[in-house]
């Protein structure tokens, strides 16, 4: 069976950039790559040719200061 990559970040695009750099190269190799972010990058992800998972369908949920703190995130 051939490894399926799935790659999630939940991040800002300078975080997305990256894994859609890694996603690429993957996919040269003839590797399954699914890719799981926020909705705002759909049209980044599938503008790369990548299947694409939206989660949290509202970015202002990233925003919110208590999911980054350590102790209440």
């Amino acid at each position: 069976m051939d490894p399926h990559f799935v790659i999630v970040t939940t991040g800002s695009a300078g975080d997305l950039f990256p894994f859609l750099k890694l996603a690429a190269g993957l996919q040269a190799r003839r590797q399954q790559v699914t890719f799981v972010a926020p909705s705002l990058h759909e049209p980044m992800v599938r503008q790369a040719g990548l299947p694409f998972h939206g989660t949290c369908a509202d970015p202002t949920v990233l925003e919110d200061p208590d999911l980054w703190h350590p102790r209440r995130g």
